[in-house]
Protein backbone atom coordinates (compact mmCIF):
# COMPACT_ATOMS: atom_id res chain seq x y z
CA UNK A 1 0.00 0.00 0.00
CA UNK A 2 1.19 3.49 -0.76
CA UNK A 3 2.98 4.92 2.62
CA UNK A 4 3.52 1.07 3.60
CA UNK A 5 6.19 -0.80 5.37
CA UNK A 6 7.98 -4.06 4.58
CA UNK A 7 8.93 -5.26 8.50
CA UNK A 8 11.21 -8.21 8.36
CA UNK A 9 12.23 -10.67 11.72
CA UNK A 10 15.05 -13.06 10.57
CA UNK A 11 17.94 -15.24 12.30
CA UNK A 12 21.05 -13.07 12.25
CA UNK A 13 23.62 -15.21 10.56
CA UNK A 14 26.70 -12.77 11.86
CA UNK A 15 25.55 -13.02 15.73
CA UNK A 16 27.71 -14.11 18.08
CA UNK A 17 25.06 -16.58 19.18
CA UNK A 18 25.86 -18.24 15.95
CA UNK A 19 29.07 -18.09 16.16
CA UNK A 20 29.36 -19.78 20.12
CA UNK A 21 27.04 -22.56 19.05
CA UNK A 22 27.79 -23.13 15.54
CA UNK A 23 25.78 -26.22 14.15
CA UNK A 24 23.49 -26.49 17.22
CA UNK A 25 22.58 -22.43 17.42
CA UNK A 26 18.57 -22.88 17.59
CA UNK A 27 18.14 -20.79 15.13
CA UNK A 28 18.99 -23.34 12.31
CA UNK A 29 15.59 -24.80 12.95
CA UNK A 30 14.36 -25.95 9.28
CA UNK A 31 11.83 -26.14 8.19
CA UNK A 32 11.22 -23.03 9.63
CA UNK A 33 14.89 -21.30 8.76
CA UNK A 34 15.77 -22.60 5.48
CA UNK A 35 18.18 -19.80 4.78
CA UNK A 36 20.20 -17.39 7.23
CA UNK A 37 21.22 -14.09 6.33
CA UNK A 38 23.89 -11.54 6.97
CA UNK A 39 22.67 -7.79 7.35
CA UNK A 40 24.59 -6.82 4.41
CA UNK A 41 22.42 -9.55 1.91
CA UNK A 42 19.21 -8.30 3.81
CA UNK A 43 20.41 -4.91 3.17
CA UNK A 44 21.64 -5.55 -0.85
CA UNK A 45 18.18 -7.57 -1.37
CA UNK A 46 15.53 -5.01 0.25
CA UNK A 47 17.51 -2.68 -1.82
CA UNK A 48 17.28 -4.38 -4.78
CA UNK A 49 13.61 -4.72 -4.68
CA UNK A 50 13.48 -1.05 -5.18
CA UNK A 51 12.72 -0.59 -1.10
CA UNK A 52 14.43 2.64 0.85
CA UNK A 53 15.92 0.86 4.11
CA UNK A 54 14.92 2.70 6.78
CA UNK A 55 16.42 0.19 9.88
CA UNK A 56 18.46 -2.47 10.24
CA UNK A 57 19.55 -3.75 13.44
CA UNK A 58 20.80 -7.15 14.95
CA UNK A 59 19.02 -7.50 18.33
CA UNK A 60 19.49 -9.93 20.86
CA UNK A 61 15.92 -11.24 21.90
CA UNK A 62 15.45 -12.10 25.14
CA UNK A 63 15.35 -15.57 25.34
CA UNK A 64 17.82 -16.48 22.77
CA UNK A 65 20.57 -17.23 24.61
CA UNK A 66 18.99 -18.27 27.13
CA UNK A 67 17.33 -21.04 25.00
CA UNK A 68 20.88 -21.96 23.45
CA UNK A 69 22.21 -22.44 27.51
CA UNK A 70 19.36 -24.27 28.12
CA UNK A 71 19.66 -26.69 25.64
CA UNK A 72 23.67 -26.72 25.66
CA UNK A 73 23.08 -27.62 29.36
CA UNK A 74 20.19 -29.85 29.22
CA UNK A 75 22.54 -32.26 26.58
CA UNK A 76 25.49 -32.46 29.10
CA UNK A 77 22.24 -33.40 31.62
CA UNK A 78 21.34 -35.92 29.35
CA UNK A 79 24.76 -37.08 28.73
CA UNK A 80 25.82 -37.49 32.48
CA UNK A 81 22.23 -39.10 33.54
CA UNK A 82 21.65 -41.29 30.47
CA UNK A 83 17.92 -42.37 32.34
CA UNK A 84 16.52 -38.85 31.72
CA UNK A 85 15.63 -39.46 28.04
CA UNK A 86 13.50 -36.35 27.58
CA UNK A 87 12.14 -34.70 24.31
CA UNK A 88 13.43 -31.54 22.11
CA UNK A 89 15.41 -29.92 24.74
CA UNK A 90 13.93 -26.59 23.46
CA UNK A 91 10.61 -27.95 24.52
CA UNK A 92 11.50 -28.88 27.71
CA UNK A 93 10.83 -32.09 26.59
CA UNK A 94 6.88 -30.97 25.35
CA UNK A 95 6.24 -30.50 29.54
CA UNK A 96 4.31 -27.66 29.75
CA UNK A 97 6.18 -24.89 32.03
CA UNK A 98 3.32 -25.38 34.83
CA UNK A 99 4.18 -28.78 34.73
CA UNK A 100 8.04 -28.66 35.95
CA UNK A 101 9.43 -28.90 39.03
CA UNK A 102 10.02 -25.62 40.95
CA UNK A 103 14.11 -26.33 40.63
CA UNK A 104 13.52 -26.67 37.05
CA UNK A 105 11.19 -23.73 37.05
CA UNK A 106 14.35 -21.71 39.25
CA UNK A 107 16.78 -23.07 37.29
CA UNK A 108 15.34 -21.83 33.59
CA UNK A 109 14.62 -18.24 35.43
CA UNK A 110 17.85 -18.02 36.51
CA UNK A 111 19.54 -18.54 33.42
CA UNK A 112 17.07 -16.28 31.62
CA UNK A 113 18.45 -13.34 34.31
CA UNK A 114 22.21 -14.04 33.87
CA UNK A 115 21.64 -14.00 30.22
CA UNK A 116 19.99 -10.45 30.67
CA UNK A 117 22.95 -8.22 30.19
CA UNK A 118 25.09 -10.71 27.93
CA UNK A 119 22.11 -10.02 25.50
CA UNK A 120 22.72 -5.96 26.34
CA UNK A 121 26.17 -6.52 25.20
CA UNK A 122 25.46 -8.37 21.93
CA UNK A 123 23.22 -5.56 21.19
CA UNK A 124 25.73 -2.92 22.00
CA UNK A 125 27.84 -4.68 19.33
CA UNK A 126 25.02 -5.09 16.98
CA UNK A 127 25.28 -8.50 16.68
CA UNK A 128 22.40 -10.16 18.43
CA UNK A 129 20.72 -13.23 17.16
CA UNK A 130 17.80 -11.58 15.36
CA UNK A 131 17.70 -9.02 12.07
CA UNK A 132 14.93 -6.45 12.53
CA UNK A 133 14.81 -4.68 9.30
CA UNK A 134 12.40 -2.04 8.05
CA UNK A 135 11.70 -1.04 4.25
CA UNK A 136 9.52 0.92 2.17
CA UNK A 137 9.18 2.21 -1.63
CA UNK A 138 11.12 4.59 -2.76
CA UNK A 139 9.79 7.46 -3.51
Amino acid sequence: RPGGALVISTPNWESIERRLFGAQWIAIDAPRHLYHFAPSVIRRMLEQCGLCVETLEARAPVTSLASNLLRWGGRIFRMMHPSNQGGPEATCGGVAARDLSPWKQTAIRSVHLMATPINALFNWLDRGADLIAVARKET
